[in-house]
């Protein structure tokens, strides 16, 4: 069996994805590249693995991943009363961004919401299976983010009436 690795540092490797397809194993894979790869025709029998830690001899150790959580969209929520305090939020986001990649591709949103009572929120989406990750990643922003929301309260779930979307960007892995 072929393998091809992108990555040879442990650290890097942690978080990243292993898949196999027939006759061939990819490794050190992000995200967003197994997204692009589960849409060829070759990945209709691959097998995902999430790289859960590398020992020293380089052993990894696997997490069976569904090709599913590719396609699930997870997000976190930071509010605040304050709009220009949720744009800072959201600018220093993007800085972090460009400083410090993120492990998967990143849609930030400021959104308004006039009926809520923390009414500017950053909205951070990304691929589910990146959550770990994702999590880790924004608990390393220089910042103090605001108070996280729940996330079923997702900015596409409240009443459209009260919601405005005022910028989005999105934040891509190196």
């Amino acid at each position: 069996m072929a393998e091809h690795s992108q990555h040879d540092s442990r650290s890097e490797l942690v978080g990243r994805f292993v898949v196999d397809l027939p006759g061939e194993r990819r490794s050190g894979l992000a995200a967003h590249e197994v997204a692009l790869l589960l849409e060829t025709p070759e990945a209709a029998e691959a097998v995902i693995y999430r790289i859960h830690r590398v020992g020293e001899g380089g052993m990894m150790e696997l997490v069976g991943v569904s090709p599913a959580a590719f396609k699930r969209e997870d997000h976190r929520l930071f509010a605040r009363s304050d709009v220009r305090e949720a744009r800072a939020d959201f600018d220093a986001i993007m800085q972090h961004g460009k400083d410090c990649p993120p492990p998967c591709g990143v849609r930030l949103r400021l959104v308004r919401d006039s009926a809520a009572q923390l009414s500017s929120m950053v909205a951070v989406s990304y691929p589910a299976v990146c959550a770990d990750a994702i999590a880790a990643w924004i608990k390393s922003c220089p910042r103090t983010l605001g108070a996280e929301a729940p996330a079923a309260a997702e900015p596409a779930a409240i009443d459209p009436f009260h919601v405005q979307i005022v910028l989005e960007e999105t934040v891509e892995p190196k």
